[in-house]
């Protein structure tokens, strides 16, 4: 017998947290209650060398789920009956512990769907087979839960090019006639429109004003917006690019199905956005206008005239950003600062008060240092030029930076220029926010982030301010914000000119902002009198000390802050300026 392999149980429930967050809570809960004993278990593993079979957990044997022959081979024997074909759509009802998926996500089909019913029986199916390659593919997508047959069976009817093909079936654990007989109408019936012509509605039944998508890291900015676009009586949908359903929908072949069935009046990307390359060119050649709306540098991007001509707008938050697509010739840059995504709690919370917070990143977990021992590997002598770069940003400034890169590094053996860009910004904000905190240490400060500001190797005597967690976007966050006297800002390197989210969220919140000097903030409030600022460790800690033993002066300055927010600085007055700048018009 082989000895058996480790657990694939860690990377398959970060992967379902990514891509499959609910259904992640939901095998969270149910284990939690099976280890706790709360909930009996239904289903009992023995192993079988590098496998393992399974029963039910009856009285005498139980019910066999998978044995006594071994699961790989009837898995096998199983696929063997389909064809293997790129046009070939599967779909599989009830793997149990997926060893047919497993098997048939190396196969060459065109699309893999995988419908199981019982959330107890996959969660135990994570200790067995490695489901990452299934969880993170565009072609494949997860139906989990007691509702999944109907889920399927409402995808299929509302979603143009299922049929492009006829769908095979692999009837896992259980063999459900009646699925196959409703399958074989509901192909006969889209078959049927097809042929008279009818129109067919994907993604979405509704048509949309504006359309928004982004990476992950965006998707906490989607509520704020989409509620901004209904008070401006726009309808807008949103999508993340780690939206399993949306990957698997919107591949390619279905880009054209979309845009006619959804008339989007445009598409706003947040960063780069979740749109292939392929998408964005349907988009452009179908005439809805596109626009990406940056949070972050696009020269981290690497920017190139062909996909980027395909945008109308690309707006960026500060004047130093997009260098790049200038250099390029690009005429649809403009600048468009970010805006408050939070409001104070509406009601009373049990969040304890603060005396003085920061809520941030230590940026070590971006991956510095590993990009820069990388590199080191790569290029040997390299890491000094680093840090001689990083010296120079320091000193002289992002611009600066950009200027010097192309003549002291060999980008042809780096790679990305636009993630060394990043990497040096990274390295460099790192080492400027301790500076700035360390002169608290001893303060009543309270910092809450990731758990590197646990590691004394590089924060030092900082830990002893960590609180040992970060804050939930929004709510938590915005209680936090509210209930501190004193809220700490400190600014990334890459913005020299402009101003960043956390700003406009503290003053939304109520909370009173001292912050980190940027001549930004002389076009936008009144420095003294909407928030104040620091500009060295030795103010900031002045200026502490004195906002503490001034709690009048400091809600005064709170109140007019959150004031001066409301009423200019709303994601609904940055999307007023997208929607004039793009011509747009309702439906």
């Amino acid at each position: 017998m082989s000895e058996k392999a480790p657990s694939p149980f860690g990377n398959n429930l970060s992967c379902l947290g990514h891509f499959y967050p609910s259904e992640e809570r939901r095998v969270r809960r149910i284990l939690d209650n099976l280890r706790s004993g709360r909930q009996k278990p239904r289903f009992r593993l023995s192993p079988l060398g590098s496998q393992y079979l399974c029963r039910t957990s009856g009285l005498c044997e139980g019910k066999w789920i998978h044995g006594p022959v071994i699961p790989s081979l009837r898995a096998q024997d199983s696929l063997n009956r389909i064809a293997s074909d790129e046009s070939t759509p599967v779909a599989i009802w009830r793997p149990g512990l997926g060893y047919v998926p497993a098997l048939a996500v190396k196969q060459p089909f065109s699309r893999l769907i995988v419908l199981e019913p019982d959330e107890e029986l996959f969660a135990l199916s994570l200790e067995v087979t490695d489901w990452t390659e299934i969880l993170s593919s565009q072609r494949c997508l997860l139906i989990l839960g007691p509702e999944c047959r109907n889920r399927f069976l409402s995808l299929i009817r509302n979603v143009a090019g299922f049929f492009h093909a006829p769908w095979k079936w692999i009837m896992g654990i259980e063999r459900s006639e009646e699925l196959l007989a409703e399958l074989e109408d509901l192909t006969r019936e889209a078959r049927q429109r097809a042929r008279e012509s009818e129109p067919r509605i994907p993604m979405d039944s509704r048509s949309v004003d504006i359309w928004m998508h982004g990476p992950p890291t965006t998707a906490m900015f989607f509520p704020a917006m989409l509620e901004s676009a209904g008070s401006l009586d726009f309808k807008s949908t949103a999508r993340s690019s780690s939206d399993a359903r949306f990957r698997f929908l919107c591949s390619p072949p279905e880009w054209t199905h979309f845009l006619e069935g959804t008339k989007p009046g445009f598409l706003l990307g947040l960063n780069r956005g979740a749109l292939p390359p392929a998408a964005e060119k349907a988009v452009a050649e179908s005439g809805i206008p596109q626009a990406l709306y940056f949070l972050e540098d696009p020269d981290w991007y690497d920017p190139n005239p062909e996909t980027w001509s395909l945008l109308d707008r690309v707006y960026v938050f500060d004047p130093g950003h997009g260098k790049r697509l200038e250099a390029m010739g690009y005429k649809g840059r403009r600048m468009l600062p970010p805006a408050a995504a939070l409001r104070a709690p509406s009601t009373p919370t049990d969040s304890p008060r603060y005396a003085v917070t920061f809520v941030g990143s230590s940026g070590f977990n971006r991956g510095v240092e590993r990009y820069f021992d990388q590199m080191e590997r790569v290029c040997p002598g390299v890491g000094r030029v680093f840090q001689q770069l990083k010296d120079g940003l320091l000193e002289f400034g992002a611009d600066w930076l950009k200027k010097e890169i192309p003549d002291r590094v060999d980008l042809s053996r780096i790679g990305s220029p636009g993630l060394l860009l990043k990497m040096i910004e990274e390295t460099a904000t790192i080492q400027r926010h301790l500076w700035y905190l360390n002169a608290l240490i001893g303060s009543p400060l309270i910092i809450f982030g990731d758990s590197a500001w646990a590691d004394t190797t590089r924060v030092g005597a900082l830990t002893n301010h960590y609180a040992g967690r970060g804050t939930y976007y929004p709510t938590e966050t915005a209680a936090i914000y509210a209930s501190s006297e004193i809220n700490i800002n400190l600014f990334h390197l890459q913005c020299e000119r402009s101003l960043i989210l956390r700003v406009y969220d503290v003053m939304a919140c109520g909370g009173f902002l001292l912050s980190e000097y940027t001549p930004a903030f002389e076009d936008s409030f009144r420095v003294g009198e909407e928030l104040d600022v620091f500009r060295t460790p030795g103010e900031l800690k002045e200026k502490v000390e004195f906002y503490l033993a001034h709690p009048e002066r400091r809600r005064e300055i709170a109140r007019c802050g959150q004031r001066a927010v409301l009423t200019g600085h709303t994601y609904a007055h940055r999307l007023r300026r997208v929607v004039g700048d793009l011509g747009f018009t309702r439906h």
